[in-house]
C-alpha cells in the first residue's frame, strides 16, 4: 500500500474534513462565477439571448447561452435549444 493511501486511512476523519472543505469551496466559487456570468452576459452578448438555469457551473461545469428564437421548453418546463453553436478555435 502506498504511503499516501496509508496516511489517508489512518487519518480518515481528517481526510473527510479536507474533502468536504474542498467540495464546499468548489460549490461556492462556481456558484458565484455562475451568478456573475449570468448577470453580466447581456452586456457583452448582443441580441435576445437567454441563459437557462437548469445547467450551471457548479453542477454541469458549463453555462448555456441560447438565442431566444432558437429555444423551446420541454414538458418539464426546462429551456432547451434547437441549435447548438460552438466556437472551435
Amino acid at each position: 500500500m502506498s504511503e499516501a493511501t496509508e496516511y489517508l486511512i489512518k487519518n480518515i476523519n481528517k481526510t473527510f474534513e479536507i474533502y468536504n472543505a474542498i467540495s464546499k469551496m468548489e460549490t461556492e466559487v462556481l456558484s458565484k462565477f455562475d451568478k456573475n456570468i449570468r448577470e453580466s452576459f447581456p452586456s457583452w452578448v448582443k441580441g435576445e439571448w437567454i441563459s437557462p438555469e437548469e445547467e450551471n457551473l457548479h453542477e454541469d461545469y458549463c453555462i448555456n447561452i441560447i438565442r431566444k428564437e432558437w429555444s423551446y421548453q420541454n414538458e418539464k418546463k426546462d429551456t432547451k435549444s434547437y441549435i447548438w453553436t460552438y466556437d472551435r478555435k
